[in-house]
């Protein structure tokens, strides 16, 4: 009996050594891979091969994939990013392929003293007459294509040239900044 017992021990023990050795064959290791950060501006995007290219500020260029469980913040989807964005990747080294865990869009931090406001609040103040100075601070050219009504154009490039020159509004007045990206 004893001897019966030793023998189906033994063979159990065969079995379980058997299944972990076909799953670490089959499967990712066990210890998940750690994380590493960069970041950079985009250069290129291929939806086909699922990846996308960014340049380093040391002007390296660094692939990454992505796929289904890509995370992205700031961003619907790889569809909505763009060549230029500045984008922050959280990745994994698997089988020797950067693979993206987290895609972030890095959004312009606005200077001190200066704040957002939403759509819905700013559609308040436009009905208010006189509360207000709307800047589209975007090229000429784009205000010519279309602008909010009411806007007045001073281009950022201009504004950072000139400075406080190009605004002689009343200081008692709002003055509401818009441009063409995110922010």
């Amino acid at each position: 009996m004893y001897k019966k017992s030793l023998n189906m021990r033994f063979r159990f023990l065969i079995s379980a050594v058997s299944i972990i050795f076909m799953l670490l064959l089959v499967s990712e290791p066990i210890f998940a891979a750690s994380v590493a950060k960069t970041k950079g501006k985009i250069t290129g995007i291929s939806r086909k091969a699922k990846t996308i290219s960014i340049q380093l500020k040391n002007s390296n260029s660094f692939t990454v994939t992505f796929n289904d469980q890509t995370i992205y913040k700031n961003a619907k989807s790889y569809k909505s990013l763009k060549t230029k964005d500045a984008i922050k990747i959280k990745y994994k080294v698997s089988k020797g392929e950067n693979i993206a865990v987290e895609i972030e869009r890095a959004l312009v931090k606005l200077p001190a003293g200066v704040k957002e406001i939403k759509t819905t609040a700013l559609v308040k103040l436009m009905k208010k007459p006189n509360s207000l100075v709307l800047i589209d601070a975007r090229p000429q050219a784009m205000y010519e294509q279309s602008h909010i009504p009411g806007a007045v154009s001073v281009p950022y490039s201009k504004l950072i040239k000139l400075g406080k020159k190009l605004l002689p509004f009343p200081k008692e007045k709002l003055l509401v900044f818009y441009c063409g990206g995110d922010t």
